[in-house]
């Protein structure tokens, strides 16, 4: 997104598997997606998708920031 106009405005919205993204606010939806009724900018629109996300995501779901394991020989 750094190329992201920071005039543009963006609308959070939500896909029918709980997806959450941002659009430009003057563009019309693809199909399958609805707005949630929060638009700001690209950054505090991309913040708000951050925290709908953790709120909703089930924990095995959420994504995790330690490093990722290697498959050992027992894992086959």
């Amino acid at each position: 997104m750094n190329s992201a106009d920071p005039s543009t405005y963006y609308r959070v919205v939500v896909n029918d598997e709980g997806c959450y993204c941002i659009w430009p606010s003057h563009l019309p939806l693809p199909g399958g997606w609805r707005p949630t009724g929060f638009s700001s900018t690209a950054e505090v629109a991309l913040n708000q998708v951050a925290e709908l996300w953790h709120a909703t995501a089930a924990p095995s779901r959420r994504w995790t920031t330690g490093p990722a394991r290697k498959r050992g020989r027992d894992d086959r």
